[in-house]
């Protein structure tokens, strides 16, 4: 049988115990694709709204059409009800759809050129004016700053000396 992935947000969680309720055999074999009802509720509610609306007038200049959404949440409804595979196909074809729409741009890109494999020395050392320069980061001092706040609790919080 197939073996669903458990993710560490519980939202995703919720969509993976569903789907495990159900014959894992009959699965399509992507069915790992299909986000929870919910956020396909999340982004209907989000579409129609007034600051959803302003927003896709401001940048594209119209209205989006947002049934697509509510027909997604329904059919995903259906799939967790129902058991249907044909609701549970219509929501996979739509987010492929959507996936593919979004990484069309990173895909017809000719400025930068895909790797087939790591870069040879990808986890080699910093140089020395690198390795300088990495101190100095603001997360670099804030690490520092939390080391020494946890060694001064440690330690008792001041200290005595007798001479």
């Amino acid at each position: 049988s197939k073996t669903l992935k458990m993710s560490n947000d519980p939202k995703w969680n919720k969509n993976v115990e569903d789907l495990r309720g159900k014959n894992e055999a009959n699965l399509p074999s992507d069915a790992w694709m299909v986000r929870p009802c919910e956020a396909f509720k999340d982004e209907y509610s989000e579409c129609k709204s007034w600051k959803g609306r302003f927003h896709q007038t401001y940048v594209y200049g119209n209205h989006f059409d947002c049934s697509r959404w509510k027909e997604d949440f329904e059919n995903c409804m259906k799939f967790r009800k129902y058991d249907d595979l044909d609701a549970l196909d219509k929501v996979l074809k739509h987010e492929k759809e959507r996936r593919k729409n979004r990484l069309r741009a990173a895909h017809n890109n000719d400025v930068w050129e895909y790797r087939s494999e790591p870069y040879k020395e990808w986890n080699s050392p910093l140089s020395e004016a690198n390795a300088q320069q990495a101190e100095q980061t603001l997360f670099a001092i804030k690490e520092k700053e939390k080391l020494y706040k946890q060694n001064k609790e440690q330690s008792g919080g001041s200290m005595c000396v007798i001479s």
